[in-house]
């Protein structure tokens, strides 16, 4: 899931004006959101970790994700 969403990052910081990248963004943080959501109701432990590294940011709506190399 990290490199995922390294690309919609990667996306969103080399056109900032391109709402496509933006709304993929945003999905994919409410799906990462979700899918720990749900994995917590139904009794799994999600690692503090995981929850540090994708959902905090998810709901803040930051790109806390190392760089991203990008090959041209």
């Amino acid at each position: 899931m990290g490199q995922i969403l390294q690309y919609f990052r990667a996306a969103t910081h080399y056109d900032r004006n391109w709402y496509k990248a933006w709304h993929a963004w945003a999905l994919a943080n409410f799906e990462a959101t979700a899918y720990f959501e749900k994995a917590v109701e139904s009794g799994a432990t999600v690692p503090a970790a995981v929850i540090a590294d994708f959902v905090v940011p998810a709901i803040r709506g930051t790109c806390d994700l190392p760089a991203v190399a990008v090959r041209a």
